[in-house]
């Protein structure tokens, strides 16, 4: 019993090796509020990916540009060193 455990969850991986696709794999990656940022989308059509990957980058830096430039600054600078924080700014519990 304690072998077919394993094996039962490998069975679901055989209809996707099987699936004969020409799948497109289209990778971008761009720095976003100090953080890497990286987009994997797998698709039919590249013209396709392309262009809902730059959708969403455009969402992404709508996204960063309603947050205030002091706490951008903030991430920025945590993301290299720790980050001293008054008690005032801790969220209320």
């Amino acid at each position: 019993m304690a072998m077919a455990l394993p094996l039962l969850g490998s069975a679901a991986w055989l209809p996707a090796a099987r699936a004969t696709t020409d799948a497109t794999v289209e990778r971008s990656r761009r720095a976003l509020m100090g953080t890497q940022v990286d987009i994997v989308a797998h698709g039919a059509s590249g013209h396709t990916l392309q262009a809902a990957a730059e959708q969403a980058w455009q969402e992404m830096a709508r996204l960063a540009a309603l947050i205030p430039a002091t706490a951008r600054t903030a991430w920025s600078a945590a993301s290299t060193a720790p980050l001293a924080c008054m008690p005032s700014a801790s969220l209320p519990r």
